[in-house]
């Protein structure tokens, strides 16, 4: 528990030109469990039940923006199973495979503070799910990763967190990795 406290401090420090609202939705929100079960569904739906979850837990409510950019990749259905993940996690899995992602708008002049922005990410492929061994290595190399960003290592924590990211693309430690690793960038 210790080693993750000390890691959001460290993510917030990292990213001090956040607003307040910004940075609420970066730290608190996007690291929120949410479980989601959703067969052909509308995204607009999926995304509104993602928010009224977050809403429940005294989380307020989240709002989407979509950036025009990525308007024509929006799938028309999006079918997804997510348990207790944290919403990076799940976001990964509704958006990556049609090519999209998110960032956090953080301006305190855009009225959107604190909202997430749908934008054209790298488009990932579904591929096989990842093994039980896959998964728990990844998870092992997470950790180091976030062992090496508390002890001042940040140039270890990126080769883990990218070598995640490519040998275990699927993995559910994928998402956090890469939340993690923008973190970590300039």
């Amino acid at each position: 528990m210790r080693q993750l406290v000390l890691v959001m401090i460290l993510a917030t420090a990292a990213r001090a030109a956040d607003t307040p609202a910004g940075e609420f939705t970066r730290t608190t929100r996007l690291a929120a469990k949410v479980t989601l079960t959703a067969k052909n569904l509308p995204l607009k739906t999926v995304l509104e039940q993602i928010s009224n979850q977050l809403e429940a837990n005294k989380l307020g409510r989240l709002r989407f923006d979509i950036a025009p950019v990525a308007l024509s990749l929006i799938p028309a259905t999006v079918s997804v199973e997510v348990k207790d993940a944290p919403l990076s996690e799940a976001l990964a899995m509704v958006l990556g495979p049609a090519g999209l992602d998110v960032k956090v708008i953080s301006s305190e002049i855009d009225p959107k503070d604190g909202w997430l922005r749908i934008v054209k990410g790298e488009p990932k492929a579904a591929g096989p799910a990842a093994t039980e061994a896959e998964e728990k290595d990844a998870r092992v190399k997470l950790d180091a990763a976030k062992a090496a960003i508390v002890a001042g290592q940040p140039a270890d924590a990126k080769f883990l967190l990218t070598f995640v990211l490519k040998k275990y693309p699927t993995a559910t430690a994928a998402a956090e990795a890469k939340t993690l690793l923008e973190t970590l960038r300039p």
